[in-house]
């Protein structure tokens, strides 16, 4: 049942993630050029890599049941990747007419680099 639950799962985010990404390449073109990093949606399999991120970034990390749950309620998770690596991401959430950003992390071993 896991396994059927994560294939609906990934088929609703990237449908959601082909009309954002939409969104985004019209009015953010500078992403475009960007081939070799790729933003997408978070999926549940990343929920232990961010936390890995998250403990190696910053002294009071979240724990791991509060990314399940950022999942699970459906807040706005992505995730940077590079050559396949995760090397950042951001979770949000959006309504009224505003976003707040929850948390926004780069791996260490990516930051400064602009």
């Amino acid at each position: 049942m896991d396994a059927l639950l994560d294939m609906l799962d990934k088929a609703r985010r990237w449908i959601r993630y082909d009309a954002e990404a939409d969104f985004y390449y019209k009015h953010f073109p500078s992403l475009v050029d960007q081939a070799d990093l790729i933003l997408r949606p978070m999926q549940r399999s990343d929920i232990k890599v961010l936390a890995d991120i998250e403990s190696a970034a910053y002294e009071f990390p979240w724990e791991l049941e509060t990314f399940r749950s950022c999942f699970k309620i459906g807040y706005h998770c992505w995730v940077g990747e590079r050559a396949r690596e995760v090397v950042g991401y951001g979770i949000s959430t959006i309504g009224a007419g505003e976003s707040h950003v929850l948390n926004l992390c780069i791996s260490p071993n990516w930051q400064g680099r602009g």
